[in-house]
């Protein structure tokens, strides 16, 4: 067995028959009834179109291979900065989430 998570199978042990596939395109507002009522509940309602919003953005294609990218290269300890061009091309800081 391997020990990559990465790795294709090796064989038909190695392969993990109950993972389930790609979110990407996923809403997860509007894929989270609990959620959703408890906004309603608790008289949030008012942020409905922008949790929407967000819970698009981080169902986003982009978004997951991101996540994808940040779990392959773990932090190293070295401070670093954010381009302004790669800030405003956030998901989060466009829908004034920061």
């Amino acid at each position: 067995m391997t020990t990559d998570p990465h790795a294709e199978p090796s064989s038909a042990l190695d392969a993990a028959l109950n993972q389930s596939g790609a979110l990407a395109g996923y809403n997860a507002f509007l894929g989270d009834r609990a959620f959703r009522e408890a906004v309603t509940a608790l008289g949030a309602d008012w942020a409905s179109d922008r949790l929407s919003a967000l819970g698009a953005a981080v169902g986003s294609a982009e978004v997951i291979a991101n996540a994808e990218a940040a779990n392959r290269h773990p932090p190293n300890g070295k401070a670093t900065t954010v381009s302004a061009t790669v800030a405003t091309r956030s998901p989060f800081i466009r829908l004034g989430m920061r």
